[in-house]
This record gives structure tokens, sequence and C-alpha cells, in this order.
């Protein structure tokens, strides 16, 4: 359930990021596009099937792998722990929401996917707005 957003057009941006402590920036950084990741998780809160609301509640914005180039942020559903499945059994519900369960008879509900489709342009305003606001600031 990973989607990528490349930036392009930010040269300003990112020029005035180039000109602040590395450490700093990179901080700056992580702050604007965990922004720009909760208009992707209000959107999968509301889009996601409400059956116990268990799912609806576990779907968080969470700190991605990063190193010396690059940051990450991700919306996650729930693991399997919080959401009361038992150690052994099989399925993941989350997932057999988001894509499909043909034995079962479930048809694919992709409401990660149809999040990021539905509010992309908007989560990369959010983070360009954000970024910009956090650079004036310093």
């Amino acid at each position: 359930m990973a989607n990528e957003v490349e930036f392009i057009g930010l040269k300003k941006l990112l020029k005035k990021l180039e000109t602040i402590e590395p450490k700093v920036a990179k901080k700056l950084f992580r702050r604007s596009l965990r922004d720009g990741a909760k208009v992707i998780q209000r959107e999968a809160k509301r889009l996601v099937p409400k059956l116990s609301g268990d799912l609806r509640r576990g779907i968080r914005v969470k700190a991605g792998r990063r190193s010396r180039t690059s940051a990450s942020v991700l919306v996650v559903s729930p693991t399997r722990e919080k959401l009361g499945i038992p150690l052994g059994a099989t399925g993941y519900y989350p997932a057999t929401i988001e894509y499909v369960s043909p034995a079962r008879g479930i048809p694919a509900d992709p409401f990660f996917t149809d999040a990021f489709d539905n509010k992309e342009d908007e989560a990369m305003a959010v983070i360009t707005q954000s970024l910009r606001a956090q650079i004036r600031a310093l």
C-alpha cells in the first residue's frame, strides 16, 4: 500500500533549505511531510468502511526510514495486535478490504489508494505551505 510523491518545481524552496543547517532543514522537511501525510490520513479515515471502528481509529501517521539524503512519512493501518487478530490467525483484514478476497466474495474497497489519489494535490500544497511557513519563521 505504498505510494510515493516526487517533488517537482520546488527549486526555490530547496535552495533556501540548502542555506539552513542540514540537521535543522531535515527536521523542517520531516515536519512538513507529516503535515501533508495528515491530509491523507484524514481522507483514509473518512473512506474506510466502519465495522467496529478499530481500523478507522488505528490509521496513523508514522515516521518512515530516513538517511542522510532522504526522509519519509507513512500513513499506516493498525497492527494485528491492535485490531485484536489472534496470533495464529491467517489474513489481515485491512489488506483484504484494500485489495480483494475473491475466495470469500468480498469486493475491493481501496480506501488507502483512493485517499492518496483524492488528496495527493492537497497534501503537496500543505507540505509546500508548511515548509514555506517554517522557513519564514527562522
